[in-house]
């Protein structure tokens, strides 16, 4: 196996190899993921089930996944974190299966695969203990399944069950995993690989029957440990926003997702630019149409949309580097306004000229039957861009998405780039210095990351030893959750700190009063207590942190 798959070993390891480099063991949590890891704490302590109410996911597969991990260890935070560095690597290795399903050779699929793995949305996700990688994870090992399962010999009705059982796992992970199955049947409906008969009707229980009794079997049973009012907020924000509205997210949601697709196959595309004339030569006339379409909605997109560059929609890749800042005054940007032009324009034609391979690759198979699995991973495509879009409505006052939402995106528009690029000789060695280009962003954006979030609990941690209580102080919105959250539900604590930050309101953390605070910089209205120094590898020099107390407070 090592001597077949030489560089699928190589890539993996190179991955691990970034634990030496990413403190992965810093006891802190990152944006959302305390939730989940109080979950696990629970489970292990009490020895119950039980997903916070703020929680939308229901996180399931997660929160076993990681009990398994924190289990023998105290470093919870830092256990967990590598409980997902770990399932990543088992996601990897399934969108390698799924690349060699379509046809895609060992060295260029494990080009794809390090590009999945380097991505700087994947790399810094797969730091956390967020659901993202968790979903991602999943939904590439169903797809997998379902794709060796199209093959239609003897081992194909395993691999349809054992994609349904990944399908049913990605449910227990976040309720859009309901849409995997569905996009499966139609397109097997699609391409007349499911007829009106006995095997068509074997082949869909093989598909959806397990998806179905869990999807059911978790609707009347879910409420007793979900977060099912939480989960609700989707619906309810979907329901209350006009048909106008929904046009415009979804024209708003097409033009980011076309410039994230081209920043996820940045490193395939750079191998490409050479056998672009020979791309062009392959498009047939009626997929100049497809062509016009996506450099339509990206000029209608960028005009529109307040000429809103890359990163579109950061929280995991933004001006100030990776991962989110959760604290007042946050960190100070690297990139600048001329980065974002660069970066936009690079996304913008990395994405049109994906789409000249697939329209030149559709066109030679004519038919969506004789496109096989790739015509299953577009579908695929479609529901999780639906999901991403849906995922959204929470955002639409003023349309700030989170890009994390198009991690499930990812891989399968990988693996989907490559079966569009196969008959052209690529620039594997341009290929692989993008993908070490981007892996060096990825470790030290992360590694920042983690020490940023890392001096932020321990600046609080300290202002605790010297008296002060978490219910007076603010040190963002992990730290207040985490530590906060709970309490604030059990003595049902109304948002005590005026014009507070959003995570100090009703639904998190409303039981600090904020009369300290961990900022990123001197606020007005605050006297500065104390002042510590980060390193921050990306910025050049320390950063510097800064612990508040309010003007009027002795």
């Amino acid at each position: 196996m090592l001597r077949d798959h030489w560089a699928l070993a190589g890539v993996l390891g190179a991955y691990a190899l970034t634990l030496l480099a990413v403190p992965v063991l810093v006891p802190a949590a990152i944006n959302d993921d305390w939730i989940w890891t109080r979950s696990v704490e629970i489970l292990l302590a009490e020895g119950r089930l039980e997903v916070l109410d703020v929680s939308a996911p229901f996180a399931l597969v997660q929160i076993f996944w990681g009990a398994l991990f924190a289990a023998p260890v105290d470093n919870v935070f830092g256990a967990l974190r590598l409980a997902t560095v770990t399932f990543t690597l088992a996601g990897a290795v399934a969108l390698y299966g799924l690349c060699r399903e379509l046809g895609v050779r060992p060295g260029l699929s494990a080009l794809g695969t390090a590009a999945y793995l380097f991505n700087p949305l994947t790399f810094s996700l797969s730091y956390t203990f967020l659901t993202d990688p968790y979903y991602t994870g999943l939904l590439v090992a169903a797809a997998a399944c379902y794709a060796r399962g199209l093959r239609g010999d003897d081992r194909a009705g395993a691999f349809l069950w054992a994609g349904s059982v990944a399908a049913a796992l990605v449910y227990l992970q976040r309720a859009t995993g309901a849409l995997i199955p569905v996009a499966v049947l139609l397109f097997l409906v699609a391409t007349r690989r499911l007829r009106a008969d006995r095997h068509g009707l074997r082949d869909a229980l093989r598909v959806a029957a397990l998806p179905v009794v869990v999807i059911v079997g978790f609707s009347l049973l879910g409420e007793q440990i979900a977060g099912a009012s939480t989960q609700d907020l989707f619906l309810e924000a979907f329901m209350e926003t006009s048909w106008s509205e929904r046009w415009l997210l979804a024209g708003r949601m097409s033009y980011v997702q076309l410039l994230y697709a081209g920043f996820f196959v940045l490193p395939l595309i750079a191998a490409a630019v050479h056998a672009v004339p020979r791309l062009l030569r392959r498009v047939p006339v009626g997929g100049w149409l497809m062509v016009a379409g996506t450099v339509t909605v990206l000029t209608v997109g960028l005009i529109g949309f307040s000429r809103r560059l890359m990163p579109s929609v950061p929280q995991f890749v933004a001006p100030w580097g990776l991962g989110p800042n959760d604290i007042l005054g946050g960190r100070p940007d690297v990139f600048g306004s001329g980065f974002a032009v660069g970066f936009t324009v690079a996304c913008a034609l990395s994405v049109v000229v994906l789409c000249v391979a697939l329209a030149g690759r559709l066109g030679r198979d004519r038919t969506l039957e004789s496109s096989g699995p790739a015509g299953l991973i577009f579908a695929l495509i479609l529901a999780q861009a639906a999901a991403a879009a849906g995922l959204s409505f929470l955002f639409t006052e003023s349309f700030v998405s989170l890009d994390r939402y198009l991690l499930p995106l990812v891989p399968l528009i990988i693996a989907l780039s490559l079966w569009a690029l196969r008959g052209i000789r690529l620039a594997r060695p341009v290929g692989w210095a993008a993908v070490a280009l981007l892996a060096v962003v990825s470790v030290v954006g992360t590694r920042d990351l983690l020490v940023f979030h890392g001096a932020v609990w321990d600046l609080a941690r300290h202002a605790n030893a010297q008296g002060v209580d978490n219910t007076e102080l603010d040190a963002g919105y992990a730290w207040d959750g985490y530590h906060l959250h709970e309490y604030s539900q059990e003595h049902d604590i109304a948002a005590r700190t005026p014009d507070g930050p959003w995570w100090t309101d009703d639904l998190f953390a409303p039981a600090t009063n904020s009369r300290f605070v961990v900022a990123g910089e001197p606020l007005e209205g605050h006297d500065v207590v104390e002042v510590r120094h980060y390193s921050a590898w990306l910025h050049g020099e320390a950063v510097p942190l800064y612990l508040l107390r309010r003007e009027d407070e002795a």
